[in-house]
């Protein structure tokens, strides 16, 4: 653009400043379900009459408490959006899962860990165990209303971390990689911004196919490099080609356009940072050059009146135990009563007619 052209946008940008686009999240919709389902998730284990499904139990309501119920809050913090609203339901839904895994836990020492468990299952479930405590401390170092720097504040990150480095290990990608994205989240909470950069992979090195975990670890990446490098251009230029790549990293249609749109909407927020701080140096035609490149990303992905769909984790922790399974048999039809043993033929089964009158 000429000088006359670009002195004329530094005019217009800066009388008429831009309003931030709308958006929301496919899953919002799903919060009164996923609150009445863990309602019932803890009355299930509740009921239970042996300890080994009271146990698989209470792990799969502290599963979705953590998982599921906390997508939509935990997407908004890695998005720089969260809300007080948000803080109250991620300290409400960890705290009942704590609770959980508790008694999870007691049942475990008390009455299960030296039955007759084949290894294999024994394994399974203490390391399912082991993992949800892990991101219940994970959780509540993140999303803490207290002060990062007190003594229990700090033993509880500091487990937090020892546990998602050895769930890095894990041999589920899903499990790997949303333990990554926490541990660095957990190094945005305490301000070591280098450290999520060592943890995070090249921003256009491929994910896993549909690995939304891995989508947020890059652009959690971009969102904390200009911390480091002291600058927004490699970022801002980075998300403009995650945005590209989209159509390779994910194969449903709509999870492409909605990672697009959120590679665009944290863009747009690096470049409104950027535009503040050449406006603090009064150095405005640097300004206006940001604030055209908002005015662009919003004609490409925020132009219509409705909210643009941003993508979202489809649960903040992945399923460490069959929580589908659990589900299901909550919802199982009860089973018919067994006939009495007068009653029945020989195969055990209640006679399609009357036995005749014994006086017949």
């Amino acid at each position: 653009m000429t000088a006359f052209v670009w002195g004329c946008l530094v005019c217009t940008l800066a009388a008429s400043p831009i309003d931030a686009p709308a958006w929301r999240l496919p899953e919002d919709a799903t919060v009164t379900a996923s609150d009445a389902l863990a309602d019932e998730l803890i009355a299930y284990a509740e009921q239970a009459d042996e300890p080994l499904a009271a146990f698989d139990r209470r792990l799969a309501a502290a599963n979705w408490l953590l998982g599921p119920q906390l997508a939509a809050p935990a997407t908004r913090w890695l998005l720089d959006a969260a809300s007080d609203a948000d803080r109250a339901r991620v300290v409400q839904s960890v705290v009942t899962a704590d609770a959980q895994l508790e008694i999870a836990a007691s049942l475990w020492a008390e009455r299960i860990e030296q039955s007759s468990l084949s290894a294999g299952s024994r394994w399974d479930r203490q390391e399912a165990l082991d993992g949800l405590r892990t991101f219940v401390q994970a959780f509540s170092s993140l999303w803490s209303p207290g002060d990062k720097e007190t003594d229990a504040a700090q033993e509880t990150m500091s487990a937090a971390t020892v546990g998602l480095a050895i769930l890095l290990e894990h041999e589920r990608t899903d499990v790997a990689e949303a333990a990554r994205l926490w541990q660095a989240a957990l190094c945005v909470r305490r301000g070591d911004w280098q450290r999520v950069l060592d943890l995070s992979p090249p921003a256009l090195a491929k994910p896993a196919d549909d690995s939304v975990y891995g989508f947020y670890l890059r652009l959690l990446r971009c969102r904390t490099a200009p911390r480091v490098v002291g600058g927004y251009p490699a970022s801002v230029a980075l998300l403009a080609r995650m945005e590209a790549r989209a159509t390779e990293w994910f194969t449903r249609p709509e999870h492409v356009k909605r990672a697009q749109a959120t590679a665009a909407l944290m863009r747009r927020r690096l470049l409104t940072a950027w535009a503040d701080t050449h406006l603090a140096a009064d150095e405005r035609t640097s300004a206006a050059r940001c604030e055209y490149a908002i005015q662009r990303i919003d004609q490409v992905h925020f132009a219509g009146d409705d909210p643009v769909e941003v993508l979202a984790l489809p649960s903040a922790v992945p399923n460490l135990v069959d929580i589908a399974g659990v589900v299901a048999a909550l919802h199982a039809p009860p089973t018919t009563a067994p006939a009495d043993a007068e009653d029945a033929d020989t195969n055990g089964e209640a006679p399609s007619t009357p036995p005749p009158d014994a006086g017949e």
